[in-house]
Order: structure tokens, then sequence, then C-alpha cells
């Protein structure tokens, strides 16, 4: 067969392939590339990355620019270079669809893992045959106890 699956092969492989082309680019080419994909030249930790970081965080940047299917509704919906999503992937960058069941529950301090980060990493869920999440029991949280404070500090008359 012709076209692109004949060519690039599975998906998952193809981000391998495609990183691999990318690192034998020179780096101010690759730095370039990163400056019009808003691709950080640093890591978290403020430490330059090297050329093979560089080209992951591009594939990685340019995978999430694909039209995905909201994982919450359902709707096909496709960020652009420049949006804002509600929330992006905590694993891979995609941005999330700004569709109600999204954006009415993102909080501070939550996190979002995008369906197809969900489906390639285990996160210890536990699953049923279909997939589903199945309920587990949470867990009891026994609140911590005070020690008795003293009625007055040492050195001082009560």
């Amino acid at each position: 067969s012709s076209g692109i699956n004949a060519e690039y092969g599975d998906p998952e492989d193809s981000h391998a392939i495609n990183v691999k082309r990318l690192v034998g680019f020179k780096k101010p080419e690759l730095v370039a590339a990163c400056g019009l994909l808003t691709v950080p030249l640093t890591d978290k930790a403020g430490k330059n990355r090297k050329r093979r970081d560089l080209a992951d965080q591009i594939v990685l940047k340019i995978e999430t620019l694909f039209p995905l299917a909201c994982q919450d509704c359902g709707e096909e919906y496709q960020i652009k270079l420049g949006d804002t999503p509600a929330a992006t992937c905590f694993l891979c960058g995609q941005g999330a669809h700004d569709c109600k069941e999204v954006t009415g529950g993102n909080r501070k301090g939550h996190i979002w893992i995008c369906q197809p980060c969900h489906a390639k990493n285990d996160f210890g869920i536990d699953r049923d045959e279909e997939g589903e999440v199945k309920d587990s029991p949470r867990r009891e949280i026994t609140p911590r106890t005070t020690k008795t404070q003293p009625t007055s500090r040492p050195g001082q008359s009560k």
C-alpha cells in the first residue's frame, strides 16, 4: 500500500523515527524550531536541553497539534499553535478540550492526563475487562493528633 501509513507505519514508531530524524539537524536549527513552537530550551531544573531532548520536545509539541477526540465529551477538537487550553497533559503537553466537562472540574493542584497517555502508562489503576476503572475502597485518613501545648513558655511564670 502507499501513503503515510506505508511510509511511517505505527504512530508509536513514528515518534521515535521523527526524533531520530530531527537529531540529525544542527542545534541552531532545532533552537529555531523550538522558538516557533514555543518549546522551552531549558528543562525544569534550568539546564540547557541537549539535541535529543530538544528533538523529542519538538515532536511532542507537533503531536499535540493533531486532532484528538475529547475523552470526556467525545467531540473531536484541535489545539492550535498559540492557544491556551484549559488544561494540558502532565506527561505530553496535549491540550484539553474546552468542553464543560473539562473546564468545570479543573482546579489548582489537579493534574490532567490525556487519554493516549493514560492508555500508554500503567498508573496502578485497577480496571475491568472493558478497561473501565473499578471502584476501589477509599483509604481511611487518620487525623493527626496534636500535642498538648504548654500553658506557659519555659522561663515564664503562669
